[in-house]
């Protein structure tokens, strides 16, 4: 590695034709000048003509794409307007990924519709679509899909219909404009971009013979300094130049305001290609590259979140495989990261949970063929149960009004994922489901809301203790918080666990400590009692056993719980998930559970 200095201007900079192109990043200051559209464009068009990976997914010939229901002319800059396209009308046009961030007093409604089909004065829209109108008409585009205009938000119909297309409308849009730098959509994208505080700004001068000498303007352009080291990029053998606090400042990967709401990321990851104004750059982001329109940045396939491409392909033939097959199992991993990303991410509606994710379930469940329950696949039912809360977020989140059953990961707020995955060396299946149901809140929308849901498990139960109350200090919740149930004796030389001897003293006699995760805050309560529902015991090279399972505590019958009463039948025990856990040596002596009590037998119980 050497040390050098890389030198950027602004694109539309006086100084930008000067500097030469092997030792210049061209970072783009103004995104809506024209020059730095063009720019824009001409990568646009590139990607669309040389990229094969993009060719590849891309459902349809350039504008052959079927039109969605509504989309906005933006031929007239002065008068855009509303269009109710014919069925079966094709064409191409651009969508736009944008967080709302506060009410949109400008959104269509039946009492308005007729107005916008005349035309929209453009003052009375936020500055977000006016740029996203702006942006798509020098692109070269005619038609706009937005939200907030093309569907009818006074009315439930049109919302559940145009909803459960918009996979369709971003996959089949020719590109999307994200937004990523506005949190509202009154702030706009089109903003003046800041260089880096720590690069120097030095004056530019032309020489003489490019300005007139007797004119009293002179343009004087601005040049930055900043050091800079030199990467080399493994692909195509190319050397690309990213500097260490100048470039890389402009040009890093940045998903921006966009890359923190819910509803973006399905957006985001059914788009073949998407041009995103970030704080601090312009980016493209297809299915083969990230690169920074003007800068230097030029990532693989491999950098960024994108689908598989045995998921997006346009081929019949390669969008089925069954199960156990590596092809469906690395789809299905796919969608263990989504459900952590999405997971990450923020809703302003709790209810929106699984809707807002609903198009790329339907996407999945092409490949996949597997039927969708309430976030989890039937096929890998028994694996996609062991979901757990993230570590890094406190126990502090409430589980939120009902709109998934307990053992499904979108009944709980905060970031989820999969800890153990497929064992590499032995398994014994210590639980099985008899059956899983879900009762959708609309049966037309088989991605969509849910209203019950019910878990039918052969297993034994453990009873492994009561629980504290949760930390003042909001921190998550391990072993300290599990004491017996009551007081048994304890093993030979500790002593029994309780609130005042938290540490857990039976881990110095050869009970290792285990792993738990409370769901939510409410999960973790002082006179609620855990039993532990062993699923399997896995094997690792290098590893002793592993014994993983959920925790569940019993459902008060008091007719509280959706489409349930205590006159139903209750030949089962009903209980709800309430966290997870993961034991060394599948020891259940370290979850409290004491064998003077008893062995469980296998039974069935309902988890709700």
């Amino acid at each position: 590695m050497r040390r050098t200095f890389c030198i950027y201007t602004s694109s539309d900079d006086p100084a930008a034709s000067w500097l030469p192109e092997q030792c210049a990043s061209l970072s783009i200051a103004n995104t809506g000048s024209l020059r730095a559209l063009r720019l824009a464009k001409s990568s646009v068009d590139k990607c669309m003509r040389e990229h094969d990976r993009c060719k590849a997914t891309s459902l349809h010939p350039f504008g052959q794409a079927p039109l969605p229901r509504r989309v906005v002319d933006c031929s007239n800059l002065t008068r855009p307007r509303l269009v109710e396209t014919n069925s079966g009308a094709k064409g191409a046009y651009v969508a736009l990924s944008y967080v709302w961030g506060e009410d949109q007093p400008h959104r269509t409604t039946q009492s308005n519709l007729c107005t916008y089909v005349d035309g929209m004065n453009p003052e009375g829209l936020p500055q977000t679509i006016r740029d996203a109108v702006f942006v798509t008409r020098i692109l070269g585009y005619q038609f706009l899909w937005v939200d907030s205009l093309c569907i009818l938000q006074d009315s439930v119909e049109d919302k559940e219909r145009e909803i459960g297309s918009m996979r369709d409308v971003y996959r089949q849009a020719v590109l999307t404009i994200d937004a990523a730098s506005a949190a509202k959509v009154s702030e706009g994208f089109l903003h003046e971009r800041r260089p880096h505080p720590q690069a120097e700004a030095l004056p530019f001068i032309p020489p003489p013979s490019q300005y007139d000498r007797n004119s009293s303007s002179l343009r004087v352009g601005t040049i930055y300094l900043a050091r800079a080291q030199i990467c080399a990029r493994a692909r195509d053998n190319v050397v690309t130049r990213v500097s260490r606090c100048g470039c890389q400042w402009e040009t890093r990967l940045d998903s921006g305001q966009t890359g923190r709401r819910a509803w973006c990321l399905q957006e985001a990851l059914m788009s073949c290609r998407s041009l995103v104004f970030t704080a601090n750059t312009v980016q493209l982001r297809c299915q083969t590259a990230t690169q920074a329109i003007g800068g230097t940045y030029h990532a693989t396939a491999l950098d960024g979140a994108r689908l598989p491409g045995l998921l997006l392909s346009s081929d019949p033939q390669r969008t089925r495989a069954g199960y156990g097959s590596p092809g469906w199992t690395q789809v299905h991993q796919a969608w263990c990261s989504v459900v952590q990303d999405y997971t990450h991410r923020g809703l302003s509606e709790p209810s929106d949970k699984l809707v807002a994710c609903a198009g790329l379930a339907e996407e999945f469940a092409r490949f996949l063929q597997s039927e969708y329950l309430a976030g989890l696949w039937r096929d890998s039912l028994f694996d996609d149960l062991l979901w757990v809360r993230s570590s890094r977020e406190p126990l502090r989140l409430p589980r939120p009004l009902y709109r998934a059953p307990t053992w499904s990961w979108a009944s709980v707020d905060g970031e989820v994922t999969w800890l153990e995955g497929d064992p590499s060396d032995g398994l014994e299946v210590l639980a099985n489901v008899v059956g899983c149901t879900v009762t959708l809140q609309h049966k037309t929308l088989p991605f969509g809301q849910v209203v019950d849901g019910s878990l039918v498990l052969r297993a034994k139960l453990y009873p492994c203790g009561k629980r504290h109350a949760e930390r003042k200090d909001g921190g998550n919740a391990t072993i300290s918080p599990l004491v017996p149930i009551r007081s048994h004796r304890p093993l030979a030389g500790s002593t029994v666990l309780g609130p005042e001897n938290p540490r857990f003293p039976m881990a110095r006699f050869g009970v290792r400590m285990p792993f738990i995760q409370f769901d939510s805050a409410d999960d973790d309560m002082a006179d609620q009692c855990v039993w532990a529902v062993p699923f399997r015991r896995t094997s690792r090279m290098f590893h002793g056993p592993r014994t993983e399972g959920m925790l569940v505590g019993r459902v008060k019958v008091d007719g509280s719980h959706p489409l349930r009463s205590d006159t139903e039948s209750m030949s089962r025990q009903r209980y709800r998930r309430v966290g997870y856990f993961v034991v060394e040596e599948g020891d259940i002596r370290a979850l409290g559970y004491q064998r003077d009590e008893g062995r469980p037998q296998f039974e069935e119980i309902e988890v709700i």
